[in-house]
């Protein structure tokens, strides 16, 4: 159900906030934890200010895709830059 459903959106949210590379690599653990806890006060800001649950959904998906955005601009930045394949998670 809904419950499900944001969970589900929150743990997303989480993964790809945190730092969580896409195409494969490291995982940023601690990215991970920062983000969870970002949620979180997010979260009690939505209830504080009285939020719609539709609202909180686009919010949190609006924040993946932001993180998508920047993760493809930063891995094209760096190749541009070193002249070959790089991934902020693998390296050189």
């Amino acid at each position: 159900g809904a419950i499900g459903g944001s969970i589900l959106t929150e743990t997303i949210t989480a993964v790809f906030i945190g730092g969580t590379a896409i195409k494969g690599g490291r995982i940023n653990m601690m990215g991970t934890i920062f983000s969870c806890l970002i949620i979180a006060v997010m979260n009690n800001m939505f209830g504080f200010l009285e939020i719609s649950s539709a609202w909180q959904t686009l919010i949190q998906y609006l924040f993946v895709l932001l993180a998508l955005i920047l993760e493809s601009y930063t891995n094209r930045f760096l190749e541009s830059y070193y002249h070959e394949e790089y991934s902020l998670y693998y390296g050189k």
